[in-house]
């Protein structure tokens, strides 16, 4: 039997290390999460952690307008939908029967930082007495994790890395 020794090659376009079909890992030899598969749990673990998001319409006058909300725990396993409960008669939900667009984002500033953003088609559903739900549909993703190296172009950190949803699943867009 006759093993081939695999050696470790650095992508000229990412910065990142692979070790044959093993990686990418980063330049403290750290495993980085790279595919949609691996990104998704974190992104939505890091939605999970920080509790309040901002949440962003787009009011008549055409300026965003970004207010804070709790999601708690109702953030889709596959991040495909997030729900916040609120009254029927606020801004967010006249803004967003008017527009039918919103964008959820959070901020992690424990270990060295972390934002996921997500655009999403957005409505509001009428519930009991003054409740509503406003459903958040994410269409895409945009994340840069510091502590777990998540980026858009591995060693840039100055690029998120982006995910849209295409057919019921996350595709890497960047």
């Amino acid at each position: 039997v006759v093993l081939s020794r695999m050696a470790w090659v650095q992508d000229n376009a990412t910065g990142l290390w692979w070790n044959g079909e093993d990686g990418p890992y980063d330049n403290k030899w750290r495993k980085v999460p790279y595919t949609p598969e691996q990104v998704v749990p974190v992104a939505r673990d890091l939605a999970l952690k920080v509790e309040t998001a901002g949440l962003i319409t787009i009011a008549a006058d055409g300026f965003p307008r970004c207010r804070t909300v709790t999601v708690g725990k109702h953030v889709a396993e596959d991040l495909s939908e997030v729900t916040v409960a609120t009254r029927k008669r606020t801004r967010k939900c006249d803004e967003i029967t008017a527009n039918g667009k919103a964008t959820v984002f959070w901020q992690d500033s424990s270990g060295a930082g972390a934002w996921l953003s997500a655009a999403c088609d957005a409505t509001v559903e009428p519930g009991a007495d003054d409740k509503a739900k406003v459903r958040l549909k994410v269409r895409r993703l945009e994340i840069q994790d510091y502590t777990s190296n998540i980026t858009g172009a591995g060693t840039d950190c100055w690029k998120p890395m982006i995910l849209e949803r295409c057919d019921g699943s996350w595709v890497k867009v960047q």
